[in-house]
């Protein structure tokens, strides 16, 4: 994982309109190969798992919106994210995740992501499978899924 790009422009304080939020660096080590490739561009204040509902949206689907929009990176899609973005924030939706003041931390990898600490093993159904999100994003219907392998 070469997250050297992405650290180097937060540590800078630069940043893009559009891309995935910057996350604590105590989170790296946490990051499947598949969530990592978020760290491929440029940090951002608007972005995919944003216009989908900010902290309402559970971390394995806002990882995974960051994961497509690294990998699609285009006008059309900063525009669409940023005007997804933009209808989120005026509407209020997802200032907070269900049961804290923001968001919970990122748990670590094959533990809940319910943000208790509890080291539980995760559920067979995710937490996003019945998220709904209250901004259509017209690139996709639902909440990613996460990928299958070739």
């Amino acid at each position: 994982m070469d997250e050297a790009p992405q650290l180097i422009n937060v540590l800078r304080g630069e940043m893009s309109l559009v891309g995935p939020r910057p996350l604590p660096l105590a989170y790296l080590p946490r990051y499947t190969l598949r969530q990592a490739t978020r760290l491929r561009v440029r940090p951002g204040l608007a972005g995919l798992a944003q216009s989908h509902g900010r902290n309402a949206v559970p971390w394995d689907a806002r990882l995974e919106w960051d994961a497509r929009y690294a990998e699609a990176v285009s006008l059309r899609c900063d525009l669409m994210a940023a005007l997804g973005t933009l209808g989120v924030l005026l509407s209020g939706h997802g200032v907070t995740a269900p049961g804290h003041a923001t968001m919970p931390e990122l748990a670590r990898p094959g533990t809940r992501d319910d943000g208790t600490g509890s080291g539980a093993p995760k559920p067979r159904v995710s937490d996003h499978d019945n998220f709904v999100p209250k901004v259509a994003f017209p690139l996709a219907d639902s909440p990613p899924a996460a990928p299958t392998s070739r």
